[in-house]
């Protein structure tokens, strides 16, 4: 809210219009995401928190808000996060990352890991203006995966919500193989999209 009334204020907007704006962008936005949310959980296996959709975040934040109205928080579990952080803290680890590393799970944070480990390739022995620059066009494009893949994903679930229809996906076929070869093969065939990912977003974070 800060960033939109700093925006208006530049821009000349009054106080009267930035509150109408507000209002505005409050109701719209919360309109689409209680809809969105919805065909996401009708359309998704086991709904928001299951195979599907896993929904870390979600998942603890209920557990929390159920532990206060029930009054049966997990304090084991509590105190067992704390004591992490306070580990972390005192290796001088930035705590917030570690703690988003430790909750989420392996597969999500494995990619966080490969931009990590592109971003320190391509950063070391740099001077600050070409590693900013560097940085900040590899988080331009990170970005675009992530919203992309978002918006993706919603579009999926509104088709298969209005057609009651799974999408069967665009993967070659290999159970023409041995079991063991179709686990290798469609285990390469993600390492060599992955691979692609990569290469294209250090063109993109190289490129002048």
């Amino acid at each position: 809210t800060s960033q939109d009334l700093k925006t208006g204020y530049l821009l000349g907007a009054t106080p009267r219009l930035q509150q109408i704006g507000e209002l505005a962008g409050v109701l719209t936005s919360a309109g689409a995401v209680c809809y969105v949310l919805g065909v996401l959980h009708e359309t998704a296996e086991g709904g928001l928190g299951g195979p599907e959709l896993p929904a870390p975040q979600g998942q603890l934040m209920s557990l929390i808000i159920d532990g206060v109205l029930e009054q049966k928080l997990p304090w084991l579990l509590i105190f067992i996060g704390v004591g992490i952080g306070l580990a972390a803290f005192a290796l001088r680890l930035p705590v917030l990352p570690f703690a988003v590393g430790v909750y989420l799970p392996l597969y999500t944070m494995g990619a966080v890991f490969v931009g990590g480990m592109l971003r320190w390739l391509l950063s070391r022995n740099q001077p600050k203006e070409e590693m900013e620059r560097r940085r900040e066009q590899g988080i331009l494009f990170g970005s675009g995966l992530v919203g992309g893949g978002g918006l993706t994903g919603v579009l999926l679930a509104i088709w298969v919500f209005s057609t009651g229809e799974k999408m069967k996906g665009f993967a070659p076929d290999f159970s023409s193989l041995a079991p063991s070869m179709q686990t290798f093969a469609t285990q390469g065939l993600a390492l060599f999209t992955i691979a692609i990912i990569v290469a294209i977003m250090r063109h993109r974070a190289l490129r002048e």
